[in-house]
Parts: structure tokens; C-alpha cells; sequence
């Protein structure tokens, strides 16, 4: 769903912030288009739906990523990286799809988008989840807390 009329890099009302959240119950990705954050404004709006969470990842220095991380394609001196060895989910990934509870949303910022091609593509789990056998739903069933050694809930 696209929403136009909002302006993100300000401060939402709690009637916003509330619609907004019942449309992500809705619409798994939201669009707004024509916004300009900062790292700075992407970190003071995204608190708005949940607490933030630090990326696993870490640098080689042993520091781990900021909560506004920027991912690019491009290296140092704007040249395009070479995605075939770049350690990237280049492809296919989820994120954080390892915690026991779900992260509630992913915010992505595209800062430079090219005019063809490089497009970002999702998928709704609860569509796919729904076309489940009820066979394959029941094999399913508590996973993956009893794969962790877990009692499911």
C-alpha cells in the first residue's frame, strides 16, 4: 500500500502512528514515497512502531552495525561492487528471521534508486503460511521452538 500524504522525516501523532501500524496488519510493505531522512530522522521515526534492534553483524574491528545501517553496491570510490564475492544476501534473505519472536517491521530508506532494474522484491509469509496443507500446517505446529529445545506455548 502507498501512503503519500505523510511526511516521515516529522514527528507523527499517536492517532498516525496507531493507523499506521493497523495498516502494516493489513499490508505487509507500506510505501512512502518522496521522503528525504537522514540517518538521524530514519532513527528518530522508526521507534515509533517498536524498539529498535542492533544488527548481528560486526565489523572487522569486532564493533557491531549502528541501527541505521547503510548497505550499498558501491565501494569507496563509487565504483559498483563486484556482487559476485561481496559477503552480501545479494539475493534472497529474510531478515531476522532466527528470533523466536518476529521483528514487527523492517524499514528500508532507499537513498539512490537506479531508473530500471534493482528492484526489491517481497513476499507475504501469512499468504504463504495460509497455503499450507493443513498436513504440512500441523507438521509445523510449536516449530521452531522444539527445534531450540523449547516447550512450544
Amino acid at each position: 500500500m502507498e501512503i503519500s500524504a505523510l511526511d516521515v522525516s516529522r514527528p507523527l501523532t499517536p492517532e498516525t502512528v496507531a493507523a499506521t501500524r493497523w495498516a502494516l496488519l493489513d499490508y505487509p510493505v507500506l510505501i512512502f514515497r518522496g521522503q528525504s531522512l537522514s540517518k538521524a530522522a530514519q532513527a528518530t521515526f522508526s521507534p515509533q512502531f517498536g524498539e529498535l534492534e542492533g544488527h548481528i553483524g560486526k565489523f572487522s574491528d569486532g564493533s557491531t552495525f549502528p541501527l541505521v545501517l547503510t548497505l550499498t553496491n558501491l565501494d569507496g570510490e563509487c565504483n559498483v561492487i563486484n556482487m559476485g564475492v561481496a559477503k552480501l544476501n545479494y539475493f534472497w534473505h529474510t531478515d531476522k528471521s532466527y528470533n523466536a519472536v518476529p521483528s514487527f517491521v523492517t524499514i528500508l530508506n532507499a537513498m539512490a534508486v537506479p531508473p530500471e532494474g534493482g528492484d526489491t522484491q517481497f513476499s507475504n509469509a501469512r499468504i504463504a503460511y495460509a497455503a499450507l496443507s493443513s498436513v504440512m500446517k500441523a507438521r509445523l505446529e510449536g516449530w521452531p521452538r522444539t527445534r531450540l529445545g523449547c516447550e512450544p506455548t
